[in-house]
């Protein structure tokens, strides 16, 4: 109740907002912040390949060079944009091949369906996407991505708020449970 939702990218200026009150809390990756924040670990992600059903993918692992070599499907609302998968490829001096950029991952499986192309994605969301749509595949990422945290931030302070402790209590309630579903 009087709560206002706001959903946004998130970068050190949402952190700055919560350390001044201007934001009750923030979800995002887990990453190293200010001290003054405090982050509840919500679930453990892994990456993987969301494709269609008759990809080459689905009969054969791909190597490295396969992958790169395949037409990658990114979500991402501004350009440009770098995820840690391209982060890591780039550290060993490589790209993946990105044919196509979606600013809304609800558009992913039907662009998917009937095509070849690869969409690298968190574990959790791969396996809602593939549970939707019946066509679509699951496949191990053959990029060695380190699994990564999502959290929940909040400033010391906002937790001295009532209604912002609430709000955290229900949010790590209603992950807990979404979650026992995938």
């Amino acid at each position: 109740p009087n709560a206002r939702l706001v959903i946004q990218g998130v970068d050190q200026a949402c952190f700055e907002k919560l350390i001044n009150s201007e934001l009750d809390v923030v979800i995002t990756r887990v990453r190293n912040t200010a001290s003054e924040l405090q982050v509840h670990k919500l679930y453990r992600e892994s990456t993987v390949l969301l494709i269609d059903q008759r990809h080459s993918f689905v009969k054969k692992q791909p190597t490295l060079q396969r992958y790169l070599d395949a037409k990658h499907l990114i979500v991402a609302a501004e350009h440009p944009s770098t995820s840690q998968i391209d982060e890591l490829l780039a550290n060993e001096s490589l790209a993946r091949n990105i044919s196509l950029r979606l600013p809304d991952f609800r558009q992913v499986p039907d662009v998917i369906v009937g095509t070849d192309l690869i969409f690298s994605a968190p574990d959790s969301l791969a396996r809602r996407l593939a549970k939707e749509n019946k066509k679509l595949r699951i496949q191990e990422c053959p990029v060695d991505v380190p699994a990564f945290w999502y959290g929940i931030y909040a400033s010391a302070n906002g937790l001295k708020n009532h209604k912002t402790s609430a709000l955290m209590a229900e949010l790590k309630t209603f992950f807990a449970d979404e979650l026992k579903n995938y």
